[in-house]
């Protein structure tokens, strides 16, 4: 059995994480087991995602993936560095023998190129000398391999996908993993963009035909089993999730914060927390937050991403510094045979139903709690009220087909 590591977001899954899973697995051949580690409720960008763990892993596995494990929220909603160390020490931690990733490259050995640049002292040095100018560490980290290895090389850190790629391979080599790295050429429609082509959309794409209820071209661009299940979502009145179900309650939470707590989330340095606690009494939105908080040096993504851990309560430094279990969210026949065997041999506890947390460490628990109280606060996002009742982190069970 060769297991082949997938790190995605799924939000939602469409054609094109259809075939992402496809080269995957055929990489290896038929002894692939895809595992997958997914982000649960909250997203990279600072934002819900627009359908629950639970439905967007169920996809996955009708769709090409054999397991799916969850990506904690301190790792899923954080900067780019953080979210891939996390999710390649889970898979890491799952005994993944090659992870397979997309990029706007294709190009492994440019983007080994790019991250061993990175992992220099020279760059580093560049790295601070460039962000004593003031401008955000994405523009600095480019700068400074534009000056080490060139323009051409720099360019790649232009593209979102090919910026993931490169940390992947930074976290493979910071964890002295044994498994193989391998780039799928992503084609078709670039990340985020609203065109589409050859029946591939962006997810960007999808959630906004999904917002405007346009379910005659969701449909061309995602799975059958994708449309099943969104259908199922929407009729529930969980779909779509969205900051909107809830803003006036995230208001109130920003308003009721002092400089000092700002200062404890994560991502906020150098004195940003007195700019958000000025914002937050100003604003009569999150946009009009976002807006009087950014600078040169903040980017609107890490703003998103510190509104949405303030929301979630997070305080920086107080929970695990890596996952610390691997909780089954999905799982198809051979992904269940996967399981059985990882139940002995996973370097840290795999979890499949919720007695088994009783077993974590202390720090395990407190990870799983704050996943609970993140999951409650992922419900307020929901468009029917009626669905906005809490506990459900303790109720919910892996989704393991019958056939």
């Amino acid at each position: 059995m060769k297991i082949v590591g997938v790190i995605a977001e799924f939000n939602p899954f469409h054609n094109g994480h259809a075939h992402l899973l496809e080269q995957a697995r055929l990489a290896v051949g038929e002894e692939a087991v895809v595992v997958c580690v997914m982000s649960g409720n909250w997203m990279q960008r600072g934002e819900p995602a627009i359908l629950s763990k639970f439905p967007r892993a169920r996809i996955a596995v009708a769709s090409g993936a054999d397991l799916v494990f969850e990506l904690p929220t301190l790792w899923a909603a954080a900067a780019a560095g953080t979210f891939a160390r996390g999710a390649v020490k889970l898979l890491i931690d799952a005994g993944v023998d090659l992870l397979v990733f997309g990029s706007e490259s294709g190009d492994i050995s440019q983007l080994r190129q790019v991250a061993d640049c990175l992992s220099s002292d020279a760059a580093q040095a560049l790295i601070r000398e460039e962000l004593e100018k003031g401008i955000s560490y994405p523009t600095a980290r480019q700068r400074a391999v534009r000056r080490c290895i060139g323009t051409t090389a720099a360019a790649c850190l232009d593209h979102p996908n090919n910026t993931l790629a490169v940390e992947y391979l930074l976290a493979l080599a910071e964890l002295n993993a044994a498994a193989e790295a391998l780039t799928v050429s992503r084609f078709a429609v670039p990340h985020d963009s609203l065109t589409v082509n050859r029946g591939f959309a962006s997810a960007n794409y999808i959630r906004s035909c999904i917002k405007d209820g346009a379910w005659a071209e969701v449909a061309m661009y995602v799975p059958p089993a994708a449309m099943t299940v969104l259908a199922e979502e929407e009729a529930a009145g969980r779909l779509p999730a969205d900051f909107t179900s809830c803003e006036q309650a995230i208001l109130a939470k920003l308003r009721s914060m002092e400089p000092t707590r700002f200062a404890q989330l994560p991502d906020v340095s150098e004195g940003l927390e007195n700019r958000l606690y000025r914002a937050a009494r100003q604003a009569c939105c999150m946009e009009e937050f976002l807006d009087l908080s950014k600078t040169k040096r903040y980017t609107h993504a890490r703003l998103r991403r510190i509104l949405t851990h303030a929301y979630l309560d997070t305080v920086a430094g107080t929970l695990p510094s890596e996952p610390s279990y691997l909780r089954v969210l999905a799982a198809n026949k051979a992904g269940q045979r996967c399981l059985r065997s990882l139940s002995k041999t996973a370097a840290v506890p795999v979890i499949s139903r919720i007695a088994q947390t009783k077993q974590l460490s202390a720090e395990g628990q407190a990870l799983f709690h704050y996943e609970s109280r993140c999951t409650d606060l992922y419900m307020l996002t929901y468009p029917d009220s009626a669905q906005w009742s809490g506990g459900s982190e303790f109720q919910a069970r892996p989704y393991f087909p019958e056939v």
